[in-house]
């Protein structure tokens, strides 16, 4: 947003004190031409403690070419004087360095025209005015809109108003004497936190679309990182190195228990060329066959006797007996063991219950 001014807005004031032009000054704003008033309207006037003119720039006397101007005479932008357009944003800015004075113009977008000359004339700096020559003297008043506006007690660069033009919020802090964004045009503030707020009369500018800039730009953060490299592990290592390996293998095992599906973690060793300490480990899910070499419990539902094999191991079955009946059954428990039960008596119509997981 910006400050809306015209012919009969009393221009804003602060009439209190200013920058010396002997030590540097600079003053930068965006400036939006309503319509060329056909004469001289200024943006930013500096007066001495007496209310004489120190110098000021906006257009000149035909209405729409940026001017710089004091006492010792008037100078354009050049090589070729930048030219208002009316219903266009531009970038403008003044530095005044001793007797030095510069001006600076560009519109939204494109290159910076300058204009050098000599400012002199008027007595210690003391106040300054925005839209106009001051707040008593309406005669040369600006006919559009003021935004962002900051004043340095110092010269900056080109590089440094270019990038003061790029947002509202101040990128340089350093001699800050005043900044006015007029975002609200009733709120005349200086942000600066120098407290050189503006004063307004009757009639006061009104807030009206601001220049295509943001409140603040929005910064990348650079981070750097120290170079990263990789080494591929192809059976040597160069230093201290660690590799792991999270893998599901399947493999036969003989063990003496009764249980056929088993999870083990093994630490897998590899062999490695290093010149330093490698350790290389893997964990490992491990199925093993249902082969058995050592003690083991088979269960078959529905028999009950002991019996003995090639091996320690003590097989058991449970069978319901009945004295009514006498029953040869075999029964195949593993693929490596047979046992016989001779003589078991039980009812002849009894059903004979075998647990089908304990006989594959």
């Amino acid at each position: 947003m910006a400050g809306r001014f015209t012919t009969s807005t009393v221009p804003l004031d602060y009439p209190t004190t200013a920058p010396d032009p002997a030590a540097g000054i600079t003053v930068l704003m965006w400036a939006y031409l309503t319509a060329s008033t056909g004469t001289w309207s200024e943006v930013w006037r500096l007066r001495d403690t007496g209310g004489t003119t120190k110098f000021f720039f906006g257009a000149g006397a035909n209405g729409t070419e940026l001017t710089g101007a004091s006492i010792a005479g008037s100078f354009p932008t050049s090589p070729t004087a930048m030219q208002f357009t009316a219903g266009t944003w531009h970038r403008l800015a003044m530095t005044v360095t001793g007797t030095t004075g510069t001006v600076y113009g560009a519109g939204a977008t494109g290159p910076v025209s300058t204009g050098t000359g000599t400012v002199s004339g008027g007595g210690t700096a003391g106040a300054y005015a925005l839209g106009g020559r001051s707040a008593s003297d309406l005669s040369e008043n600006w006919n559009g809109r003021i935004a962002a506006v900051k004043v340095y007690s110092a010269a900056l660069t080109v590089a440094e108003i270019e990038n003061e033009w790029a947002q509202y919020v101040p990128s340089r802090v350093a001699n800050l004497y005043g900044w006015y964004p007029l975002v609200n045009a009733t709120d005349l503030a200086d942000l600066s936190g120098n407290g050189r707020t503006l004063t307004a009369g009757s009639p006061a500018p009104v807030t009206e679309d601001g220049p295509p800039i943001p409140w603040q730009r929005l910064r990348p953060r650079i981070i750097t990182t120290p170079p990263v490299t990789s080494t591929p592990v192809v059976g040597s290592d160069t230093g201290t190195l660690a590799e792991a390996a999270s893998v599901a293998a399947s493999r036969t095992v003989t063990d003496t228990a009764s249980t056929a599906a088993e999870t083990a973690t093994v630490t897998a060793t590899r062999t490695v060329a290093d010149t330093a300490t490698a350790t290389e480990t893997a964990t490992v899910t491990v199925t093993h066959s249902r082969t058995e070499t050592g003690t083991a419990s088979e269960l078959v539902a529905g028999f009950a006797r002991t019996l003995a094999d090639a091996a320690t191991a003590v097989d058991t079955a449970h069978l319901n007996t009945n004295p009514t009946a006498q029953v040869d059954i075999t029964v195949h428990v593993g693929p490596t063991r047979t046992f016989t039960a001779v003589g078991a008596t039980r009812a002849l119509n009894d059903g004979l219950v075998i647990d089908p997981t304990r006989l594959l």
